[in-house]
């Protein structure tokens, strides 16, 4: 850890206070190495098996979840790695010393930085409550209903966490930046067993808030889905590897819950010209689906 401390905390100018007559995005550029230089230290720390053996302390383990948490608090864009970090190291908790207590700082840490209502602290309640129910954290219910963001009676509040829209208690609010591909949550949406009549009814309620529109129910105002018309074309493509994702992973009988009509419009418009931005990923969209036997009239194209 002193290793990695030493070698990858920025100093001088790299903060960005530079000089007029010096290039402000070299520095720029040297700090986001360093953090992801530290991120990656981290990262190889967590998956080379030593935080696992005998001699390894809870202060070590604690210095590791405190610094994966500094980092993601730090950068916006560096807030979605340091959570799947956190949850790589929430895996081995099971086999290390002080299971219960690095459990029980990571919640605690989570809960008081203001990042459980957000994809990515929602990602990380999922996998401490993956543990097993003798070192498991007991979540509150100040946020997630039932301490479980996959709770059907919490689909509203996150469909809204999946797209990103801020809300006014929200003490991290979204980047805003464009991500070329879905939020790691997903993994652990998509883990879960939906097939259960109440399951499958709250999936489908799930997948058409998020992907098509909402109407809140507090404010009547319209919170748009990835495929809704006036989405961008950003979240748009999004939305066609949302599809394509789920489409591999679901139970066959969850299948036809995908087809929603934006999600029908959107692909149909954008795979019948070419000249359209989203043309290659609707294409694919629409190859990709033999499960559910769509006959395409693309495939000489």
């Amino acid at each position: 850890m002193e290793l990695i401390e030493k070698h990858t905390t920025p100093s001088g100018k790299l903060s960005g206070i530079v000089s007029a007559a010096e290039d402000k995005s070299d520095g720029l550029k040297e700090e986001r190495d360093f953090y992801f230089g530290k991120l990656f230290g981290l990262g190889t720390l967590i998956h080379s098996g030593i935080l696992v053996r005998p001699k390894t302390s809870l202060e070590n383990i604690s210095t590791i979840i405190q610094q994966l948490f500094n980092l993601a608090l730090i950068k916006p864009w560096l807030r979605e790695p340091s959570a799947k970090s956190l949850c790589g190291l929430i895996d081995l908790i099971p086999q290390i010393n002080g299971a219960t207590e690095a459990a029980d700082e990571i919640y605690r840490t989570l809960e008081k930085e203001g990042l459980v209502r957000s994809q990515d602290g929602a990602a990380i309640l999922l996998a401490l409550g993956a543990l097993p129910t003798n070192i498991r954290p007991k979540p509150s219910e100040k946020v997630w209903q039932h301490g479980d963001p996959l709770h059907h009676s919490n689909v509203f509040l996150l469909s809204k966490v999946l797209k990103d829209v801020p809300g006014e208690e929200d003490a991290i609010k979204p980047s805003g930046n464009f991500k070329s591909h879905p939020h790691f949550i997903w993994t652990f949406i998509l883990q879960k067993n939906w097939t259960a009549p109440k399951e499958a009814q709250a999936f489908k309620s799930l997948w058409d808030k998020t992907l098509e529109s909402t109407i809140s129910p507090c404010l009547w105002l319209t919170v748009d889905g990835f495929f809704a018309t006036s989405s961008s074309l950003e979240r748009k493509f999004l939305g066609f590897q949302l599809f394509q994702m789920c489409l591999y992973s679901l139970n066959a009988s969850l299948i036809p819950t995908l087809f929603s009509e934006n999600c029908m419009r959107c692909m149909i418009n954008h795979s019948l010209s070419g000249d359209r931005y989203l043309n290659k990923a609707a294409k694919k969209s629409v190859l990709s689906s033999p499960r559910c036997h769509l006959i395409s009239a693309l495939n000489n194209r």
